[in-house]
């Protein structure tokens, strides 16, 4: 799947400089000079550093009893806990090219980030953490941990080629809309240990110190059309703000896997322990995966010798991804049926850095 997606941007590329190379020709060169808001022609790189938070939904590990409620009663409410998130750093690459009379141009940016976050829970006193992955394992008793550690790890790597024209609406603001290609994979991995799980309270003989693993992976590979629209509002001769707004809709393959095991677990009839248990869970479906990317910064641009241009951009970027987690965490969603979907947000800093020529 992958190799198929990566064959399609070779393919797009190629079709895409073919078409723009053929439009130029049908239009007049006007005599311009080189402005901060204009684009040189020519080749062109850059590299963004991203500084984000990737944010998922659906991560639960644990439900925690209230501690404010310490009547005993089972009343209280349950407080959800959602995986612990934190900033990590990546990059996005790309290289273009805009034709001569800055008519059109073809971009190819490569974005990577990977980033990982551990969360530890621990139960309040005289509380206990519902350890949500192990339900499926006994139906004797609500399973309660002492505590829980949870590692979710991201792999987001994504492809995106885009054609696009820039327009001069005035001599201080810019647009360029484009069309293009989006295509690569977003990875997910989460893996919990509970630890001291209680089962069978209140039974002959329960279960007090038994523990449990969850190894839990949420793959997807897919490719779409986007399309969108990049905007810059000139101040002065060098500085800038620019925005970016564009949406894609990628089709593409989820293959779901969970495993989870606990060293020990009780008959559901006679409420008697019956050593370890494995409870393994794989499936796989193909699906539409919307996502929109919003941007908004300041940037400092020139341009020198007529053919050279350097920017400088810092932006705040936002990336929403809808239905990106499926869930697999009982029998009955094995089939997406009643699978509960998590969204996926990226957002946080981006420092822009580019050199044209």
């Amino acid at each position: 799947m992958r190799m198929k997606i990566l064959g399609f941007f070779v393919a797009a590329t190629f079709l895409t400089t073919g078409i723009a190379l053929q439009a130029q020709e049908i239009l007049v060169c006007p005599e311009v000079e080189c402005c901060a808001y204009e684009s040189p022609t020519g080749l062109s790189v850059s590299v963004d550093y991203l500084y984000w938070k990737a944010q998922e939904e659906q991560l639960y590990p644990v439900f925690l009893e209230d501690p404010s409620n310490d009547s005993g009663s089972d009343q209280g409410f349950l407080v959800v806990t959602n995986q612990k998130f934190e900033y990590t750093s990546g990059f996005r690459a790309a290289v273009g090219y805009t034709f001569p009379c800055e008519a059109y141009d073809v971009k190819l940016a490569w974005t990577r980030f990977h980033p990982r976050t551990t969360g530890n829970y621990e139960a309040p006193v005289n509380k206990g953490l519902i350890a949500i992955p192990f339900f499926d394992l006994t139906s004797s008793d609500v399973p309660h941990a002492a505590s829980l550690v949870s590692h979710w790890h991201l792999n987001y790597d994504m492809l995106d080629l885009d054609l696009g024209r820039q327009y001069a609406i005035s001599p201080c603001f810019t647009l360029r809309p484009h069309i293009g290609l989006k295509g690569g994979w977003i990875d997910q991995t989460q893996k919990m240990q509970a630890n001291d799980i209680i089962l069978g309270q209140g039974q002959p003989q329960p279960i007090a110190f038994a523990q449990g693993t969850v190894d839990r992976r949420n793959n997807f590979n897919g490719i779409g059309p986007s399309i969108g629209v990049d905007m810059r509002f000139a101040l002065g001769s060098q500085f800038g703000l620019f925005g970016t707004v564009t949406g894609a809709l990628l089709y593409g393959k989820f293959d779901l896997t969970t495993v989870v095991f606990i060293s020990d677990t009780l008959d559901n009839n006679t409420n008697l322990p019956i050593g370890p248990k494995t409870l393994p869970m794989k499936t796989s479906g193909c699906f539409v995966s919307p996502t929109v990317q919003i941007l908004l910064g300041g940037d400092w641009a020139t341009c020198f010798c007529e053919k050279y241009g350097i920017r400088l951009g810092v932006a705040y970027e936002v990336q929403y991804w809808w239905n990106q987690l499926k869930t697999l965490n009982s029998l009955p969603q094995l089939f997406f049926l009643n699978c509960p979907t998590g969204n996926l947000m990226m957002h946080g800093l981006t420092v822009q850095a580019s050199f044209e020529f």
